[in-house]
């Protein structure tokens, strides 16, 4: 009984569902071919030029590679800015849904890797640990607006 507590305790520690479900670890079961495999395209955007425009349809996901995006509301932008890892796209996970946000590049490129939503919804679904994935990135997002500094840069911005 003591190693199936040990176990459980493992399996559903936050640090470890941190770990083992981070984007990184998305991204590669996103490439993984084994079980339903989708595919995957390589975008490059320019300085300036909008990923998705506030109240756009939402019908990609992005993984950010390099360079780095600004999100907007309005003429607001929001204190946060995307790099290198993190993700746009997943906060809905229902079809169709309109992005609150408009996502701007404001470093010189941004490379990204991008997945039809419906594909990405699919693989998450048809994966026991499908929602881990979803859960610790919504976890991140809500640390950006509560539980952050003012301004993160992300590592890729960092000069040094």
């Amino acid at each position: 009984m003591n190693k199936q507590v040990a176990e459980m305790n493992y399996l559903y520690n936050a640090s470890v569902v941190e770990k083992e479900f981070s984007t990184e670890r998305l991204l590669q079961c996103l490439k993984e071919e084994h079980m339903y495999p989708i595919e995957g395209m390589i975008k490059q955007y320019e300085r300036y030029e909008h990923m998705i425009k506030e109240s756009e349809s939402i019908e990609e996901v992005f993984f950010i590679l390099s360079g780095c995006i600004i999100a907007s509301k309005g003429k607001m932008r929001t204190p946060y800015l995307y790099g290198s890892q993190d993700i746009i796209g997943l906060e809905n996970l229902t079809m169709e849904s309109q992005s609150s946000y408009s996502f701007e590049v404001i470093s010189d490129k941004v490379k990204v890797m991008k997945y039809k939503k419906e594909d990405v919804i699919k693989k998450l679904f048809n994966t026991q640990e499908g929602y881990l994935y979803h859960y610790v990135y919504m976890q991140d997002r809500f640390k950006q607006i509560g539980g952050q500094p003012l301004l993160y840069y992300p590592k890729d911005m960092v000069r040094g």
